[in-house]
Parts: C-alpha cells; sequence; structure tokens
C-alpha cells in the first residue's frame, strides 16, 4: 500500500488503537506534513503488533510513533526525514526494534514522559543503522530506556554491545537508494546470535533495501540552496534546480514541499538539458543582486526555513525526486545561515548527507550555473600571534584581547571569506571567517590582516570563538575540499609572555621566533634576531661583492637562506666544508636579512648590508 502527501492538521497515515497481534507490512508512506502527524501510530493499548517491510519518510512529527502502554516489534523497515524516527512514551510502551534503517531524522530513538504523570518508554534496539541524526542519535528521558547494541551510529560511539561508529556506506541515500556498498562496515556485523542472513552469513545491521519503484529522474536534483540571505547582499530565499541528463525536462505538475507549504510547477516549466533553473521566492530582490541570471522561475509564496528545514522533491507522478534536510550545525556548514555563502551540492562528498553539501565558494553562491570552484591560498600564510597581549594593542572596542596576524605574499588580493580557524586540530570548523564582509576581510598584496581571538565573534567578522593560551597550544587555518578539510598552516607554540608576540621570520616562512610585536607590519623591521651560535663568523658585513659564512665548531654543515626586507627569498645555498661565498649580484644595495639552519636542527639569524 502506497500512503502519500497529507498536509492536515494530526492525520496520522495509519493509526491503530487498541489493537492486538496485528501486522503493519509493506506499506510505503510519506509526505504527512501536517502538525503532529506521524506514519504509524500506535495507541490505546495495541499488544504485539508486528510492524515490518515499511518505508517511511518525510512526515512532519514521528515515523512511527508507540505510546499509551502498547507493545511492537519494529522490524526491517527504512525510516528517513521525520522528525522522531521511532518514539516511545508512557508506562508500558516497549518497543523491540531490529534490523531497521533511520535515517536523517532529527533523532533516530526517542524514549520519553510525553504527559506529566504518564510515564515513560522503553525502546530495545539491535542490528540497526542509526545515521545522519541531525540533532542526536537517541534521545532518552530519566523515566525512559534505550538499550542499544550490534548498531551503527556515524554520529557518535553509543554505548552497548558490538555498536560501531562509523560512515553506513550506503548507496544513494538523497535519492532514496539505502542499499549497502560492498565495502560497507555494516554487512556481516549484526548479532552473531540472531538469525543469519538469506546467504547464511551473519546478520548486516540495517533494513534489507528493495527498490520499490524507480526513485524520479535521478538527472533532476535539487542542487543549490539560498535559505537566509546575509543583510548586506540580500536575494531573498531561492533554490536552483539541475538537470545533468541529455533531454529537456518538463517540469509540468512537479511539486516542492517545505513543510507545511508546497509550490507546484505551473504548465511549460522546462529546465534544458545540462542547465538549471532558479525558483525564488522575490524576483526583485534576487534579480537586484543577480540581474544577469534569466533562467529563474516564478515566485513561491513562502520562505524557506532559517537555520534548519526540508525541501522535497516530487515529479508530477506523485514520486519523490529528491530530498534535503539541512541544517546550520555541525557537521552541515554555518555560512549560509546569514553569513553569505548557499548550500552547494558537492559530488565529492560520497553518500553522507552532510558531505554532500557545503558551503559556496564565493559571496552569494552561483545561482543558473555550475557550483563554485574553492580558491587557491598558496601564498597566505600566519604571520604573527600574541597569546598574552596586556597593552600591545587594542581592538575597535578598546579591548587588549589575543591576537593573530595573516600575511598574504602574493601579487594579488586575497579574500579570507570562507577559511576555517581553530586552536584545536581535531575541531577543524570550530570557527569559520564570514563571506559576508569582503570589505574587512580582503588583504591586500604583501599586507597583513589582524584577527581577534576573544571569543567574542558577536563583535564582527574578524572576532573569533575561541581565545589563545598563554601556556601554548597551536593555531591552525583549514580550508574545507567536499567532506575534507585541508590544512593550509599550523603554528605550535609555548608559553607565551605579555611582552613578546610569537611569528615568522622572515614574513611568511617557516620559521618562528619569539618577537617584538608588529601587528599589521612586516616581522622584519623590529624583530629580536636569533642569538648568535658559537663558532659562526661573517665576513666582511658590511661588504660590497661578497661575504663568507663559516662555522668554525665541527662539522655541522647548514643551509643558508637570504631575504629581502619585504620576505621575498632570494637565495638558497648548502654549506661545504661548514663555509659559503655569498655573492651579491645584481642585488642593489641595502639590508637584508638571513637564516642559517644546521643539520643538528640549530638556527640562527642575522642581518647583512651590502654598500
Amino acid at each position: 500500500m502506497r500512503l502519500c502527501r497529507k498536509n492536515a492538521f494530526d492525520t496520522d497515515a495509519l493509526d491503530y488503537d487498541g489493537v492486538e497481534n496485528g501486522i503493519i507490512r509493506n506499506n510505503r508512506i510519506y509526505g504527512f506534513l501536517g502538525e503532529n502527524s506521524d506514519g504509524i501510530d500506535l495507541g490505546e493499548s495495541s499488544k504485539e503488533v508486528l510492524i515490518e517491510g515499511n518505508t517511511i519518510f518525510n512526515c512532519t512529527d514521528k515515523g512511527i510513533s508507540v505510546g499509551q502502554a502498547s507493545t511492537c516489534t519494529i522490524r526491517n523497515n527504512i525510516i528517513y526525514n521525520c522528525n522522531m524516527g521511532v518514539a516511545v512514551k508512557d508506562l508500558g510502551s516497549e518497543v523491540f526494534a531490529d534490523r531497521n534503517t533511520l535515517f536523517s531524522n532529527d533523532y533516530s530513538i526517542a524514549c520519553y514522559e510525553k504527559n506529566s504523570g504518564d510515564g515513560g518508554g522503553i525502546a530495545t534496539v539491535r542490528n540497526s543503522i542509526l545515521s545522519a541524526s541531525v540533532l542526536s542519535t537517541l534521545f532518552v528521558d530519566n523515566l525512559s530506556v534505550i538499550n542499544v547494541s550490534y548498531s551503527l551510529s556515524d554520529k557518535e560511539l553509543l554505548k552497548g554491545k558490538g555498536n560501531i561508529f562509523a560512515n553506513p556506506l550506503f548507496a544513494n541515500p538523497e535519492f532514496g537508494n539505502f542499499g549497502l556498498m560492498s565495502n560497507s562496515p555494516c554487512i556481516d556485523s549484526g548479532d552473531p546470535t540472531s538469525v543469519p542472513d538469506a546467504d547464511l552469513s551473519c546478520a548486516d545491521m540495517g533494513a534489507y533495501f528493495k527498490q520499490w519503484e524507480p526513485v524520479g529522474n535521478q538527472n533532476i536534483f535539487i542542487s543549490e540552496i539560498n535559505y537566509q540571505s546575509a543583510n548586506n547582499y540580500d536575494s531573498g530565499d531561492w533554490l536552483e534546480i539541475a538537470n545533468t541528463g541529455k533531454i529537456d525536462v518538463d517540469l509540468s505538475g512537479w511539486m516542492l514541499t517545505i513543510p507545511p507549504n508546497r509550490y507546484q510547477f505551473g504548465k511549460g516549466t522546462i529546465v534544458k538539458a545540462n542547465d538549471f533553473m532558479v525558483i525564488c521566492a522575490d524576483s526583485m530582490r534576487f534579480t537586484t543582486q543577480f540581474p544577469d541570471v534569466k533562467n529563474y522561475n516564478a515566485e513561491f509564496a513562502f520562505q524557506l526555513h532559517d537555520f534548519s528545514g526540508r525541501i522535497d522533491l516530487y515529479n508530477s507522478g506523485n514520486q519523490p525526486v529528491h530530498m534535503v534536510k539541512y541544517n546550520s550545525e555541525l557537521p552541515w556548514p554555518d555560512l549560509p545561515a546569514g553569513k553569505g555563502a548557499t548550500l552547494e551540492l558537492d559530488s565529492t562528498g560520497g553518500n553522507d548527507p552532510t558531505h554532500f553539501w557545503r558551503e559556496s565558494y564565493i559571496l552569494g553562491g552561483t545561482p543558473g550555473k555550475a557550483n563554485s570552484l574553492p580558491k587557491t591560498f598558496d601564498h597566505l600564510y600566519i604571520n604573527e600571534l600574541m597569546a598574552s597581549n596586556v597593552n600591545t594593542i587594542a581592538d575597535e572596542f578598546g579591548g587588549f584581547d589575543d591576537w593573530f596576524e595573516l600575511y598574504n605574499s602574493s601579487n594579488a588580493a586575497i579574500d579570507i571569506g570562507g577559511l576555517y580557524i581553530t586552536d584545536k586540530h581535531d575541531n577543524p570548523g570550530k570557527w569559520q571567517v564570514p563571506l559576508n564582509r569582503p570589505d574587512l576581510t580582503t588583504i591586500p598584496s604583501k599586507s597583513f590582516i589582524l584577527l581577534w581571538a576573544d571569543s567574542e565573534p558577536e563583535q564582527g567578522v574578524l572576532h573569533t570563538n575561541f581565545g589563545l593560551s598563554a601556556s601554548g597550544e597551536s593555531l591552525e587555518v583549514f580550508q574545507r575540499l567536499g567532506k575534507l578539510f585541508n590544512s593550509i598552516q599550523r603554528v605550535d607554540f609555548d608559553a607565551q609572555t605579555s611582552i613578546n608576540s610569537f611569528g615568522s621570520y622572515p614574513d611568511g616562512s617557516n620559521i618562528f621566533k619569539i618577537l617584538t610585536p608588529t601587528p599589521f607590519k612586516s616581522n622584519l623591521l623590529t624583530s629580536i634576531l636569533s642569538p648568535p651560535i658559537n663558532g659562526i663568523k661573517v665576513f666582511p658585513n658590511p661588504f660590497s661583492d661578497f661575504t663568507l659564512f663559516r662555522y668554525e665548531l665541527n662539522d655541522d654543515e647548514f643551509q643558508l637562506e637570504v631575504y629581502d626586507i619585504s620576505g621575498r627569498i632570494l637565495s638558497k645555498d648548502k654549506s661545504n666544508n661548514g663555509e659559503i661565498v655569498f655573492c651579491r649580484g645584481s642585488l642593489p644595495g641595502g639590508i637584508y636579512f638571513y637564516n642559517l639552519i644546521f643539520t643538528s636542527g640549530k638556527k640562527t639569524s642575522g642581518k647583512l648590508l651590502i654598500k
């Protein structure tokens, strides 16, 4: 049986009250969008009901609700895109859930007291996949019990025997295909005492997936979402539909649902082959920001949900084509929530829904065309930091907060908007530079930008949500590429004083040392040079044509690096028998700087004067 698309308040697809030994089997239930609407509701002391082989999705409230002292076995069901996958409430309500797949529900399993004095419920979960839960895998209050064994969660390692924390490796979950890939960790990982699978192997985790019907047209999908514009770059709410096929597709009668609202495509709505169509809420606001985009459709008379929501695309035959349940909390990106980015579909993300989607790499996204490509940051460096700023420099509010400086060594401006910066390597997404203020986040060529590590992001786009530890830690810059966080640079530092900073010498190099603080300026100007190493001689200095570097104590060889005052490297050379002759060549007279790096790990630096 197929039960689908109802918008009425408090309307359940199947409602069993006082039923004993009933069976609910092999149904396809979806699109019950009214408030307090469940896929299946058991109540009034229903007993020993079997719920088996059903596919339940896109229900506003619960996939399966069990209450009022009801009991049931839930086996081999697929439940996704609901508020709660399975909810058990009231004293005497008890569920045994075996070999189920729950995906992209706010909570996979919830046990709680619904009404005061009614008591909580009990759930025993085995051989199941609890994947991509938006808020939490489990919700349980102190009156209820959830026992989980031999089950997978990709959000956390659940307490219980045989549980695993991993990506389940579904075939294509956003298009309703919950088959397991051949390398899925769920295969043969169930309870060894369970009934074996049909091939006599150990039980798999999750429901056996069977294809009910062709899942729409997989060349048509939602490819970009703008659910909350930045105040200073307001294009209104919109979304983009892509057609990657070789023929035009008529969307007449197709439906977008953004619970509790619906938008139906009018007759003759065509998305051309290998092209895109934008559906916007306000054409005036959209075209003001994107005057060159012509392939947009008529206005829908409602808003997308800020911070979190769901968008479902159905074809004219009422078949689900694509389903997206988004959020603004990690692992979902934060920048689309009013900070200048859109949500873009990323085909490099594999089959994890939170990695299918990432923030756009450019301000405002790319409506009506291919999604944005990542920028390169080859010439961006952590240049200086101060983890105990007592009176060196104050922020715009007069606070003497921790700070760090980034340096752009390239010949072009670099906008750092969209980069992630953290003081914890294992939490790369801790803070992200907003994308909607390029006037503040762009570093001109050969210039610097200062960011405040003050745990006060509400003070502005250059204020992070973390501080720096004066006792020492790390600072790291990441860029998200698809599902991966790519480290651009990491700097580890020891205990810091309130007098000095810790910085790169010269600017943009991989040599860090204690400095006289130089915020917004080159570290070469007032840096504290490394203490001299006994046995090093540089002579003559000043010099006109050449100078000799010699180490006289032992056979420790060294590398010479010579820089100009802007930090540009001019020469690299290795010693031979403890000596290097440096010739000025065509270098003009002036001040230059050198580093000597010994094979033993010792380092020293100094100044050269060419006459």
